[in-house]
């Protein structure tokens, strides 16, 4: 089977490697020294084209995920529901995050709790559910909250109605302070054991979430400052 012109890098380090290796082997049980001279040399040379091959490949790895981040960008866009009133999503400064399934409440008594389809970008944040149109699967937008430092704060893991993992945001719409919870935790009726667990990994979802968020926040107020800058 053929490589994949981006897994060649990969092979060629793990092989280079293999060679550094063997090298380091000879040197310690070489005993003369004008051999060991010349191996310390080319252990020096092999060493530095391992680490230059690294970083080769991690810049070739993190340039795959920024183009599979665009096409995912390109596919949710394709997926919004709206007709005129369509929400533009593909912007030139615009980067995809993360998604997930919550299920989300505005208030933390939770008499309304809606299962939202979740999008974080490196500006926004979108909550939809997913709707059909004749046969065709789309998206419609419920709620698209700005990333801005000044307008919304994030906590997390925080306990929805005292026992359930979830991340609370809090923002402005124009002059009202909303409240939103994202719930990440477990349904109550199951299993204790099965409970625990879900429990567990509901709060690992809230860390890692609360985490994203936050670095989104911190990335719009960069793209923010920037538009500032090329405005003056």
């Amino acid at each position: 089977m053929l490589m994949e012109p981006s897994q060649r890098p990969s092979r060629i380090v793990l092989t280079l490697k293999e060679i550094l290796r063997g090298i380091k082997e000879a040197a310690e049980s070489e005993k003369d020294d004008m051999q060991l001279e010349t191996l310390i040399t080319a252990l020096q040379s092999m060493t530095k084209a391992v680490a230059a091959l690294e970083g080769v490949n991690k810049q070739i790895d993190e340039r795959m995920k920024e183009v599979e981040r665009a096409e995912r960008l390109i596919e949710i866009q394709t997926l919004i529901i709206g007709g005129e009133r369509k929400l533009l999503l593909v912007e030139a400064h615009r980067r995809y995050i993360r998604e997930g399934v919550f299920e989300v409440s505005t208030s933390e008594k939770g008499n309304k709790i809606d299962v939202n389809n979740v999008y974080l970008f490196n500006d926004v944040l979108l909550l939809t559910q997913p709707s059909y149109v004749g046969l065709k699967f789309g998206l419609e937008l419920k709620k698209k909250i700005h990333l801005l430092p000044d307008s919304i704060a994030v906590q997390g893991p925080v306990l929805f109605r005292g026992c359930t993992p979830s991340i609370k945001l809090t923002f402005q719409v124009g002059r009202k302070v909303r409240c939103l919870f994202l719930i990440c935790g477990s349904d109550a009726s199951k299993d204790t054991a099965h409970q625990e667990k879900e429990e567990l990994a509901g709060l690992e979802t809230a860390e890692e979430w609360t985490e994203a968020i936050c670095t989104a926040i911190r990335l719009a107020q960069s793209v923010s400052r920037s538009r500032e800058i090329h405005l003056q």
